[in-house]
């Protein structure tokens, strides 16, 4: 088994490493997408499929509906 600390530290370097990336790109879009990734823990094509219906500025949350088979989650 890892040592949690160790696993930790080297999560958190990985982490830091992908938002130095992500800063550094001219695109807004990944920044964001990224950002709500790494938050929510939702895969790629949740993320990519969210429109503004699904945000809710007042409550500060964000669903994400599964097509497939019909289930909301809901993070915030």
């Amino acid at each position: 088994f890892l040592n949690t600390k160790a696993a930790k530290g080297e999560k958190d370097s990985e982490l830091s490493r992908l938002l130095h990336a992500v800063a550094e790109s001219a695109s807004p879009d990944l920044q964001l997408a990224v950002k709500i990734a790494i938050h929510t823990g939702c895969r790629k094509m949740e993320v990519m499929g969210l429109t503004w219906a699904d945000v809710d500025l007042i409550e500060g949350t964000v669903r994400f509906i599964d097509n497939e088979y019909r289930t909301i989650k809901q993070h915030g």
